[in-house]
């Protein structure tokens, strides 16, 4: 059967459809992979449906990225998928074959157990399928189009160009294993992508003003209203409390100035790997779900010098090495991951 990378779209948008699909394989997986590990019949049923879920849309995107099947292939069984992309000429001379067939048929069997009958996997098969599905996910990604399932990243997602350079240099020095400078560009991207938000969508802040002779009683209650009006705000939009908390309390906290230069300070000579990784997933999902929402966290235009400059000074190849300058400064609620002046 042939097969060619050619499409009457643009290669680009081409490329931009087939990245999505990859995207939402790498989704359903990390989703099928936490529910694993969960207690209870329904997480390792929903765990099962994901990892099979992730599997599938991988292969359709090879039936239509390689135009085996180009038309969108909706109604086509699982075996069937296997057979075309196989029969694929140009893998064939290739000699590129789909790795672990037998275990991800025997994949395909349990899921249709599950769906159909309900029935419940078996705890100890739990960590067999997240293997496989990984190891099905690597291969192909690399071997058919030259991908990393560790790299991709839904960074390509965020919508605002400025907001998605500063993540990429987050990014690149998690690559790097710059944990401690990736979760300062993780940390600078959200205060500009807040800041945005309030820039379009928060009403004026309101202030409590008190009188002299009450102020020594109220001006604490004040302050504390003014500030987690700010703090309220970011929660209204959706952002889970506990997560929220949890960045917060990283050993980095930044702000910006009024010109909306980055300023950080550091609580720590290192940054575990695993919370650096954890705070940059935390804001690009942050920003993704706030598009969903028809926010638009965006770095404001009266900063957007400010940010280039950053980015330039700090992106993969600038001059300096690289790694975000730290300035230390006064911790306060523009510096503490809520939405800047």
């Amino acid at each position: 059967m042939p097969c060619r990378e050619e499409v009457p779209m643009s290669e680009v948008e081409k490329r931009a459809a087939t990245h999505r699909r990859l995207l939402l394989a790498k989704e359903l997986y990390l989703h099928g992979r936490e529910h694993s590990s969960a207690a209870g019949a329904i997480n390792k049923m929903i765990a099962v449906h994901s990892l099979h879920n992730a599997i599938e849309v991988t292969l359709r995107a090879l039936l239509i990225h390689f135009d085996i099947r180009p038309e969108k292939p909706r109604n086509i069984d699982f075996d069937t998928m296997l057979k075309e992309i196989d029969g694929c000429e140009e893998f064939k001379r290739r000699d590129l074959r789909l790795p672990l067939r037998p275990q991800i048929r025997k994949l395909n069997d349990l899921r249709n157990l599950v769906q159909h009958e309900a029935h419940e996997p078996e705890t100890a098969t739990m960590e067999e399928w997240r293997v496989h599905t990984r190891e099905f996910l690597d291969l192909v990604f690399r071997d058919y189009f030259g991908e990393s399932l560790d790299r991709i990243s839904r960074v390509s997602l965020v919508a605002d160009p400025r907001l998605r350079a500063v993540l990429e240099v987050a990014a690149h020095e998690l690559e790097a294993g710059g944990w401690k400078t990736a979760l300062i560009a993780s940390k600078i991207a959200f205060e500009y992508a807040a800041s945005g938000l309030k820039a379009t969508h928060a009403p004026e802040r309101r202030y409590i003003r008190v009188t002299y002779e009450h102020e020594r009683v109220l001006a604490p209650i004040a302050e504390a209203v003014n500030e987690n009006a700010e703090y309220l705000g970011v929660l209204a939009t959706g952002i889970n409390l506990i997560d929220y908390m949890r960045f917060r309390s990283t050993p980095v906290t930044a702000g910006l100035s009024e010109g909306g230069r980055p300023a950080t300070l550091t609580r720590a000579s290192e940054v575990p790997e695993e919370t650096a990784r954890w705070g940059h997933h935390f804001v690009v999902d942050s920003v993704i779900r706030w598009q969903l929402q028809g926010l638009t966290p965006v770095v404001p235009a009266r900063w957007a010098t400010a940010c280039d400059e950053w980015v330039q000074q700090h992106a993969p190849g600038a001059k300096g090495g690289g790694a975000p300058v730290e300035e230390e400064h006064r911790p306060g609620p523009a510096a503490d991951a809520v939405p800047g002046e």
